[in-house]
């Protein structure tokens, strides 16, 4: 049961990560871009998206890891969090589809070097809209897996 315990506080703090990275994107990296020229922009993304790519995609991966495997503890121990930890998994699907759908794509095209500078500020603006929708997702994801953990103890 500890160890039930330990999984969900590792998983509350790697969701809070993954939030953390989203905001920093919205607030920080994003108004950059977008004040960038688009010759700008691109050579920045071609030259970091690897490296933001390999820091975001496992604090992704590893929470819904997480949050499968407590969802599937508490079914098993038939606990009153299933619901809790089930909107969880949801959130973090949806996170993971909104990548698998849109960011990698989206991300490969702007860092491939032929993306047209004429369509950046359009393709910005799609891109902030999902990743604002994403990290509207991570921050459900973290309410519900508190709620989780705090039901646990009742």
């Amino acid at each position: 049961m500890k160890n039930i315990s330990s999984l969900s506080i590792i998983n509350l703090i790697l969701l809070s990560a993954f939030s953390g990275g989203c905001l920093m994107v919205l607030f920080v990296l994003l108004p950059f871009w977008q004040s960038s020229t688009p010759e700008v922009f691109l050579n920045w993304f071609a030259a970091n998206n690897k490296a933001i790519g390999m820091t975001m995609l496992p604090m992704e991966v590893l929470p819904l890891i997480a949050s499968v495997v407590l969802f599937f503890v508490a079914l098993r121990q038939k606990k009153s969090n299933i619901p809790l930890w089930l909107l969880t998994n949801i959130c973090n699907l949806i996170i993971l589809v909104m990548f698998i759908v849109y960011f990698f794509s989206a991300n490969r095209m702007m860092a491939s070097g032929r993306f047209p500078a004429d369509k950046v500020s359009e393709e910005l603006q799609k891109w902030k809209t999902i990743h604002i929708a994403r990290t509207i997702t991570s921050v459900l994801a973290i309410v519900f897996c508190g709620l989780a953990i705090k039901k646990a103890d009742e």
